[in-house]
C-alpha cells in the first residue's frame, strides 16, 4: 500500500446516503486456488496462487496477464512497494514453496529470481508500506527472514520461540517499521518492537488457526482466523470482536484504519466503518483466502475519497467493488483535533471553541461505552476507561467525524 494512502487523514467522516456495498466477480483467466493479491495503485496489481499461479493486471482487474514461466510451486503471499507520483511500475514482491521469491522489477516488469535463504515454504511476505525497504517473510518450521534492502538480500533470524511453528501471516506497523507481529496456527502471535532482534510470543485463547494480520495504526490493528475469529490488539494486547459467525476469516485488508474488509469462508465479507464490523453481500459462495483495499483520495477534500477492493480464493475466484466515501458537514472535519492524544482521560478538542460537542465512545470491539457532551469549559473526561485504543464519533453541528483516542496510564 502506498505511503501516501496510510498517512491518510487524522480523522473521517461518516458515509454519504450515496454509499454502494456491491462486489461483483471478475475474471482472472485462471482456476488454480488462488492465496493473495496485492494493488500498488487503482489500476496495477498481483494475484498469486497454485501451480505457479502468476497474474498481473495495470486496468484495474478488467484483464490480466500470467507471468512467463517462473518455479512452478504454489506462490502464496504478494506485496507491492510504490510512492504517489512514481513514473515507474511498482515493485512486487512474492512468496511461496520451497523459499522462492521473486520480484517484479519497476523498470520493465520482469520478474527475477532472488537469492533462496531457505526450502522452507514461505507462507507470506510484506514490505514496510510506508518507506518500502524493511521487508520480513515467513513460513513452516518458524522461518522468520528480514531485508533492509527492499526485499533484494534476506537474512533468516534465529528466533526460538517460533521453532516448528507453522507461521501463516506478518504485518508491519506503517509508523514504525520496528514493530512486528507474525501470526501462525493454534493461535500461535509473535511481536517485536525492535526490527526483529527480540521476540515475544504468546497464544490467543481457543488455539485457533490465524489466517490474517493487519496493521492499521500505531502498534495496532486487528488478527483474524477460523471459526469466525476477529480480535483487534493495542500493542501485545488482544481484545475479541463477536460476528456471531463460525465462518473462518482468512484475509483482512483497509484502506485506512477506519475502513477496512474481512474476506474468508463461504464468501463471507465484513466491512469495519470505523466504529463497528458489519456483513456484506457477497457475489461468491466460494472460499477466500486474501483481499486488499486502497483509497485514492480528492485533491483538497481528504474526507472524500474512493476505495478500491479485491479478493481471491478458491477455484480462481477473484471479486471486486468501488465504494465512494463522501464526508459529510463544514469545516470542522477538517480542524478538530483531540488534545492531549495519548490522555490519561482529559482532553478537549483544538481546533474549535465551540462546546456543544457531542460525543460517541467505543472500543475496539465495536461496543459502545458512553454518550456525552463537553462539560461548560469544553473538557471531556474518560479518566474511568482502562488504558487502550478507542474510537469517538464527534457530532459538532452537520459534521459527524471519527477519531482514534489512545488512553494511557498516568
Amino acid at each position: 500500500m502506498k505511503k501516501t494512502l496510510l498517512i491518510g487523514i487524522v480523522f473521517m467522516a461518516i458515509f454519504s446516503a450515496g454509499f454502494s456495498q456491491e462486489w461483483i466477480i471478475q475474471n482472472c483467466g485462471v482456476n488454480s486456488i488462488l492465496h493473495a493479491i496485492a494493488f500498488g495503485d487503482k489500476n496495477t496489481g498481483v494475484i498469486v496462487g497454485d501451480n505457479g499461479t502468476i497474474q498481473s493486471t495495470t486496468d484495474g482487474g478488467a484483464t490480466w496477464t500470467p507471468a512467463p514461466a517462473y518455479p512452478m510451486v504454489d506462490w502464496l503471499g504478494v506485496c507491492v512497494k510504490g510512492e504517489e507520483g512514481d513514473s515507474l511500475d511498482p515493485v512486487f514482491l512474492i512468496a511461496g514453496e520451497g523459499g522462492n521469491i521473486l520480484k517484479r522489477d519497476s523498470t520493465n516488469g520482469v520478474w527475477q529470481n532472488l537469492t533462496t535463504f531457505t526450502t522452507n515454504t514461505l507462507n507470506d511476505i510484506q514490505i514496510d508500506p510506508t518507506w518500502g525497504r524493511t521487508a520480513f517473510a515467513v513460513g513452516e518450521n518458524g522461518t522468520i527472514a528480514k531485508s533492509i534492502n527492499g526485499g533484494e538480500a534476506w537474512t533468516q533470524l534465529n528466533v526460538p520461540a517460533a521453532a516448528g511453528k507453522w507461521l501463516t501471516k506478518v504485518s508491519i506497523d506503517p509508523t514504525n517499521p520496528d514493530n512486528v507481529t507474525v501470526v501462525g496456527d493454534n493461535g500461535f502471535v509473535l511481536q517485536t518492537n525492535d526490527g526483529g532482534t527480540t521476540w515475544t510470543n504468546q497464544s490467543l485463547p481457543g488455539n485457533i488457526y490465524l489466517g490474517s494480520i493487519y496493521y492499521t495504526g500505531s502498534n495496532s490493528g486487528w488478527a483474524s482466523g477460523s471459526d469466525g475469529l476477529l480480535n483487534s490488539f493495542v500493542g501485545s494486547v488482544f481484545t475479541p470482536y463477536t460476528l456471531g459467525t463460525t465462518n473462518g476469516i482468512m484475509g483482512l485488508g483497509f484502506a485506512n484504519e477506519n475502513f477496512g474488509y474481512g474476506f474468508g469462508d463461504n464468501g463471507y465479507i465484513i466491512h469495519w466503518n470505523g466504529t463497528t464490523w458489519t456483513e456484506q453481500t457477497s457475489p461468491t459462495t466460494k472460499w477466500l483466502n486474501g483481499g486488499t483495499a486502497i483509497a485514492e483520495y480528492q485533491k483538497g477534500f481528504p474526507s472524500d475519497y474512493t476505495v478500491y477492493a479485491w479478493a481471491v480464493g478458491q477455484d480462481g475466484v477473484l471479486i471486486s467493488t468501488v465504494q465512494n466515501v463522501v464526508g459529510m458537514g463544514d469545516k470542522h472535519k477538517e480542524s478538530l483535533v483531540i488534545s492531549p492524544n495519548p490522555t490519561s482521560g482529559k482532553f478537549r478538542f483544538a481546533g474549535t471553541d465551540r462546546h456543544d460537542i457531542n460525543l460517541q465512545v467505543f472500543d475496539m470491539s465495536g461496543r459502545q461505552l458512553t454518550d456525552m457532551n463537553a462539560s461548560s469549559d469544553g473538557l471531556f473526561d474518560l479518566g474511568w476507561l482502562n488504558p487502550g485504543l478507542y474510537t469517538v464519533k464527534i457530532i459538532l453541528g452537520n459534521s459527524v467525524i471519527l477519531q482514534k483516542l489512545i488512553i494511557q496510564n498516568n
